[in-house]
């Protein structure tokens, strides 16, 4: 056993996770265009498998294997669509009018996955700016088709008034122009006020799609490694079909109002990490039911304050800095001027891995290497960091002036692409691992 039970509240779905690679291994193999495509993918490191979005099984296919393996109806949903909850695994969609299996594969823009792939006279379902769009068939015979999703679970293109179309177009205005002061209490209120409105013209799950669309852009505007890996996946057009989790920093007094603005865009509370009262963190996970968000937040945290509901109790500010709280104290929190620390994607490990360090990029040991789960950060970026904030931390006596110096003169570590991959539909995470790395990444260390 791979001890993923001491880890993580999440199981080991092996059954419901080969039946799905049944289906996909059977499509890919029974078609040479999706065996290219599948090939195509591998080689900037990502496994076909990942960007499936849901997979059509004929009726008479879908026998009690599925549901013994944990699949259950969507809650919802009116088709006959089923998932397994408590895995990151493609949904299936049971149809009664399909002789065949079909693979949907989620791309971030039918046209600019089509223009990629040199495809054409491919029917498009759906206009341009609607919550779901389909591809017809890629290619005759080829049982594969792509769908652009954005804030449904459901399965059915819905028509839009022309004023939806102005609604989506102002809603990802206002998120990527969205003030950045670099205070966390005032960055969060800013981004509270823009998805209020963004909800009322769209949405909720559509304001969901289109705020961490912005917070990507917006990471990758900072994180080079974020903008090479993404123009490997733009040659295939998949975008970031692929992402796994967004990973926020916060200060302690910013935390309580950050994890609100979450609550408030509809996400729900998992599994809070701490390691022990020596570790000085504690991270929040939290996931969108409608949107495939997972947010990761992490914050400084005692060791009194181990058994309190870090995720939704007001923190105290704290007469010493730990990694989290210095890394916001020199570049700002990840909801404001910072960005996140980190997106994660899911990706064959090795591919990426080795193509960084081919490249001349670096690639940080693995802080999770077991049988479900692996997990390592790209090199951090180096920031500019303000010289008022680092003379207002070294007055308040939070950092040593020889360090503040060092900082000022060569920079500090900023953001990561962190490179994941898992198997058997894992969810969960590593809490021993993320210790860890979480030291490791502490400015103060990365700068030694």
């Amino acid at each position: 056993m791979d001890g993923i039970e001491k880890i993580s509240p999440w199981p080991r779905r092996t059954a419901a996770a080969a039946l799905i690679n049944r289906e996909v291994t059977a499509v890919v193999d029974s078609h040479p265009f999706v065996h290219r495509l599948a090939s195509v993918l591998d080689g900037v490191g990502v496994d076909i498998t990942s960007i499936v979005d849901f997979i059509v099984i004929p009726s008479d296919h879908f026998h009690q294997e599925w549901t013994s393996a944990g699949f259950t109806r969507q809650a919802g949903v009116e088709e006959l669509g089923f998932s397994c909850s408590d895995a990151q695994l493609p949904t299936v969609l049971v149809c009664p009018m399909s002789t065949t299996s079909k693979l949907y594969l989620r791309v971030e823009s039918i046209e600019v996955f089509l223009r990629a792939n040199n495809l054409t006279d491919v029917t498009i379902h759906g206009s341009a700016d609607a919550d779901l769009r389909y591809s017809g068939e890629l290619v005759p015979e080829s049982n594969c088709y792509c769908v652009q999703r954005s804030g449904t679970r459901g399965y059915s293109v819905t028509s839009h008034s022309p004023e939806y179309a102005a609604a989506v177009a102002e809603t990802r205005n206002a998120f990527n122009n969205r003030p950045r002061t670099g205070d966390d209490l005032a960055d969060t209120r800013g981004a509270l006020q823009a998805f209020t409105k963004a909800e009322a013209l769209v949405g909720q799950g559509r304001a969901v799609d289109e705020f961490f669309a912005a917070e990507r852009d917006y990471w990758m505007s900072r994180n080079g490694a974020g903008r090479w890996q993404k123009s490997r996946q733009d040659t295939v057009g998949i975008g970031w079909a692929n992402h796994d989790h967004h990973t926020y920093r916060s200060s302690r007094e910013g935390f309580q109002g950050l994890i609100q603005l979450f609550l408030r865009m509809g996400f729900t509370l998992r599994e809070r990490f701490y390691a022990g009262a020596e570790a000085g963190w504690g991270a929040q996970i939290a996931e969108h039911p409608v949107s495939r968000v997972v947010i990761f937040a992490d914050v400084d945290i005692s060791a009194d304050e181990l058994n309190t509901d870090f995720g939704i109790t007001a923190l105290p500010p704290s007469k010493t800095l730990g990694t989290i709280g210095l890394w916001c104290a020199l570049h700002g929190g990840a909801i404001g001027l910072a960005g996140m620390h980190h997106l994660e994607a899911e990706f064959n490990h090795s591919a990426v891995r080795d193509a960084y360090i081919h490249t001349g990029r670096q690639v940080m040991q693995p802080f999770t290497n077991i049988e479900v789960l692996w997990q390592a950060f790209t090199a951090a970026e180096t920031w500019t960091v303000n010289s008022e904030r680092l003379e207002r931390l070294v007055r308040d006596g939070l950092l040593d002036a020889s360090m503040a110096t060092q900082f000022r003169t060569n920079g500090a570590p900023g953001s990561h692409l962190e490179i994941l991959q898992r198997w058997d539909g894992f969810k969960g995470f590593n809490k021993t691992g993320i210790s860890d790395i979480i030291t490791k990444t502490d400015p103060r260390t990365l700068s030694q």
